[in-house]
């Protein structure tokens, strides 16, 4: 609040009221026409080659450079999307979606500009798993699931409101198996879109060398994540209401080179509940419910929020149910002064199979600068 209040005072001072405007500018709309293929974790004729139609409508903001991370990550923008789909499989039929997105440029000319995105949020589907009336519909077990969407994108400026912008996404929904069946949908996606600037957008402007002052952090983290999960065994025909425990307690190590990303690995400890329904009677005890892994995991940091994809292996473990990689995407939110102290949730997965929703609780205990790297 004091920044923001010394910010106001300091526009009037100068009168850069012109400067104030430009901050009103950046709003957008995008509209996109999409198409694209499902992609099934294995060989299903009745949703192989499975096509969806859909439009997708974007509402955000462009950053121009006012705060120090926008201009690290060369102007992102962020925003909220509603996504429609409609499958020509009527086993799938049709979805709604309510996404929360961010961007970031890759490379740019001030004309074009190469970007990835992420988006996260729930996606509500008509014609879910029914026993009776939608039998083969192994894929999605309940009418609310999450979403995530990965898009890499080419845009071009066609004027100073308007970009036409061509896209390649993937995606995936799942409810983090806590209702069966739920093999998860996985779809790969293209759109062309138009995005429409509501004001004349603002310049981007760089205000501080970042790069040359950054020195590099090495820091030492533990978390632990519960969660639930529902078992993919059928019990005589059917599948158990019972929710199972899960929970991960993990130890890492990260290094961040840059003010965009870290990187690092370390080890989980890993518990689940569910594991004990599918081991022979002489195996069946919670011990054998645990596991160990090791990962590898990078992370963009847009100021206090960190997007994460972890990729990891079990040295140890007392099954083979799953394959022996996991994956895990989520996101993390910093929320005290020293950004210590972090909250947030991701998705355990095998082969883009989830494998639970895990809600992230976990602290910074150690962060340490390269001696070479520091200066006065």
């Amino acid at each position: 609040m004091r920044r923001f209040l010394c910010f106001i005072v300091l526009l009037c001072v100068n009168c850069k009221l012109g400067f104030a405007q430009e901050m009103k500018n950046n709003y957008f709309l995008d509209f996109a026409v999409r198409n694209g293929t499902f992609v099934t974790n294995f060989y299903d004729d009745n949703f192989k080659n499975s096509k969806v139609y859909g439009v997708d409508l974007r509402f955000g903001k462009q950053t121009f450079g006012r705060k120090e991370w926008e201009q690290w990550h060369l102007f992102p923008a962020y925003g909220l999307m509603l996504r429609y789909g409609k499958f020509d499989n009527p086993r799938l039929d049709q979805k709604l979606a309510l996404l929360v997105f961010i961007n970031g440029k890759i490379v740019g000319k001030k004309w074009f500009a190469l970007k990835y995105e992420f988006a996260s949020g729930l996606v509500f589907w008509f014609n879910r798993y029914y026993p009776e009336k939608n039998p083969d519909n192994n894929y999605i077990g309940s009418v609310v699931n999450c979403h995530i969407n990965l898009s890499l994108s080419a845009n071009f400026m066609v004027s100073k409101s308007l970009d036409l912008i061509v896209r390649g996404s993937f995606s995936h929904s799942s409810n983090g198996v806590l209702k069966m069946p739920n093999l998860g949908v996985n779809m790969i996606s293209g759109d062309i879109a138009l995005r429409y600037y509501i004001k004349k957008r603002a310049e981007q402007f760089f205000t501080k060398d970042v790069e040359n002052r950054f020195s590099t952090v090495n820091t030492l983290l533990f978390y632990y994540a519960p969660g639930v999960c529902k078992s993919r065994k059928l019990f005589d025909g059917e599948y158990s209401p019972k929710l199972y425990y899960t929970s991960t307690l993990q130890i890492a190590y990260y290094r961040q080179p840059h003010p965009v990303y870290r990187f690092g690995g370390g080890l989980d400890f890993m518990f689940n509940e569910e594991i004990i329904n599918r081991l022979p009677e002489e195996k069946k005890s919670y011990g054998n419910c645990f596991s160990i892994g090791a990962f590898a995991s990078i992370e963009l940091i847009y100021d206090r929020l960190l997007l994460s994809l972890e990729v990891g292996t079990y040295p140890y473990r007392a099954h083979n149910f799953a394959d022996m990689v996991y994956e895990r995407f989520g996101f993390k939110f910093m929320v005290d002064k020293k950004k210590n102290l972090f909250f947030g949730i991701a998705l355990k997965a095998h082969a883009a199979r989830a494998e639970s929703i895990e809600w992230i609780m976990g602290y910074q205990f150690f962060n340490w600068k390269d001696k070479k790297n520091k200066q006065n």
